[in-house]
């Protein structure tokens, strides 16, 4: 099966006001599964989001550094000390007090990497979960060089759309995947997955600062249901 999901990233860059009204449209039009994180906008993405939060809807968040910012950062330092396992749980509390929620769908580590050992972090990713405080848990990569070699663990990966045909999930986990529209290839490199794997719950994220380009992205991922 597969879903539209909205990435906003983008909305640390909009007026608050604007953006709340950005996010209702898109919620009358259908979409209920948000993507964010707490490093968009230092947590503005998350208390954006807050406002516009119904009974029904789903968010995700991460917890890391963006890539952009990660790449000048040494793993040890960026994981080990700035996000390191014993500050997790606080981390993600901040998250839940920005969206006003005593949970959420999702929780990701942001921008995995294979160059860091991730035990500590998975365990206390487990231990959330288990607390009920979020329903769903897993991370987020952008190089193929990160791909896990087991993550059988995750519920929810995240994953650029060149990435999809390299992730082999089981029957429960949830493929996350954004960059679908930046280009001709995107759209039909996610046809041609959703063709083969038609029972893999896949979530589309759209992402874009133009209101009519998400809604014309939405009747594109609806006509990909079989």
């Amino acid at each position: 099966m597969i879903e539209a999901g909205l990435g906003s990233g983008y909305l640390r860059l909009r007026n608050g006001h604007l953006a709340i009204l950005y996010l209702k449209v898109c919620q009358i039009a259908g979409i209920d599964l948000f993507d964010t994180a707490q490093q968009y906008g230092n947590g503005n993405g998350e208390r954006i989001l807050r406002d516009i939060l119904k009974s029904d809807s789903r968010v995700i968040t991460k917890i890391g550094l963006n890539s952009h910012i990660s790449t000048r950062i040494p793993e040890q330092i960026r994981w080990g000390q700035i996000f390191s396992a014993e500050n997790l749980s606080d981390i993600f509390e901040h998250s839940l007090s920005r969206l006003n929620t005593g949970n959420c769908f999702g929780l990701l580590l942001h921008c995995y990497s294979s160059e860091y050992d991730f035990r500590d972090h998975i365990e206390v990713l487990k231990r959330i979960k288990e607390q009920g405080k979020v329903d769903k848990v897993g991370f987020s990569i952008d190089s193929i060089t990160d791909i896990p070699t087991d993550y059988s663990w995750a519920d929810i990966v995240q994953i650029p759309v060149h990435l999809i045909h390299h992730m082999n999930v089981n029957s429960g986990q949830i493929l996350m995947v954004n960059g679908i529209f930046r280009n001709r290839i995107g759209l039909e490199t996610l046809e041609s997955y959703v063709r083969k794997n038609p029972t893999t719950h896949v979530i589309a994220l759209m992402g874009s600062k133009n209101l009519f380009r998400v809604i014309a992205s939405m009747r594109k991922i609806s006509a990909l249901q079989y």
